[in-house]
């Protein structure tokens, strides 16, 4: 047997993620072999090079993936372009994804994202996982363009953890792929149901706490307030504002907003915001 024929048969390939656009197409991969287990990117900048059906199906999509030059290759990211009516493939030609170093704050751990068991989904980015000492949820960044949503989560529960506060769930550590590349962070899961309009002066009273750290949520939703035994406590901060120096006017007006629009927030009947299963955290042991 060629040793080409021998890595084929010893890898699995695995759709986790799409990024479908108008004319090209990202996907996020799990590749498994005999030695290892990582997560792969590929690029394809025409989608009419892919049959149809195989766009968005795991398994079409790997089948068609699996003909190309290279693929059973080692490499973290594969483009595929159509050049003067033929297909080329080119190995790591862009890099992956990750949050900028300086980023990473010392003294945190980093947990290795294939070697994290999930249990469900509560949203596309949000996994409940189970990191061996407890359970507690992950967000990630799955491409590019969701890396500074995941900066700025990260920038208000550092802020969090530096103002010793409890408003929010604690930040347990960082999620890598490969050679410690971050794309997400781990943070505890908290107890709790979401906000109601019964809660709204001890919602006021804890969003005002938020805003004198420096915080402005930026989203919220009652779901992205949870009613816990020690108060309201607040969740996804991916649209939040960090207070600089130089906009304090500004603050004033943007935390002023906030806090009025508080009480119409929990009167919303809507399911805006809420997770796919909102009883996530009372998955089993």
């Amino acid at each position: 047997m060629a040793a080409g024929d021998s890595s084929q048969l010893d890898t699995c390939d695995t759709l986790l993620d799409l990024d479908l656009g108008p004319e090209d197409c990202f996907y996020r991969l799990r590749r498994e072999s005999h030695d290892e287990t990582r997560v792969v990117y590929v690029h394809v900048t025409d989608i009419s090079i892919l049959p149809e059906d195989a766009v968005t199906s795991n398994d079409e999509l790997i089948r068609a993936l699996s003909k190309l030059s290279g693929w059973y290759d080692k490499w973290t990211t594969f483009t595929v372009s159509r050049l003067g009516g033929e297909v080329h493939c080119r190995q790591d030609h862009f890099r992956a994804h990750a949050i900028p170093r300086e980023k990473v704050l010392i003294g945190y751990p980093h947990f290795d994202i294939v070697k994290l068991r999930a249990l469900s989904y509560p949203k596309s980015r949000v996994t409940y996982v189970d990191i061996g000492s407890q359970k507690c949820y992950m967000k990630i960044a799955r491409f590019e363009f969701e890396i500074p949503w995941i900066m700025q989560e990260l920038a208000a529960y550092h802020l969090l953890a530096k103002s010793n506060s409890t408003l929010g769930a604690e930040l347990l550590g960082y999620v890598f792929e490969g050679s410690h590349r971050v794309i997400g962070f781990l943070i505890t899961a908290l107890p709790g149901r979401p906000a109601s309009p019964a809660d709204v002066g001890a919602c006021q009273n804890a969003v005002r706490q938020l805003h004198s750290l420096g915080i402005l949520h930026g989203d919220l939703v009652r779901y992205n307030i949870l009613i816990t035994g020690n108060g309201p406590k607040f969740i996804d901060f991916e649209n939040s504002s960090i207070r600089s120096d130089h906009e304090n006017d500004r603050w004033d007006d943007m935390t002023a907003q906030e806090l009025d629009s508080l009480e119409s927030t929990l009167l919303d009947p809507s399911d805006k915001g809420r997770p796919w299963e909102i009883s996530i955290a009372n998955v089993p042991p």
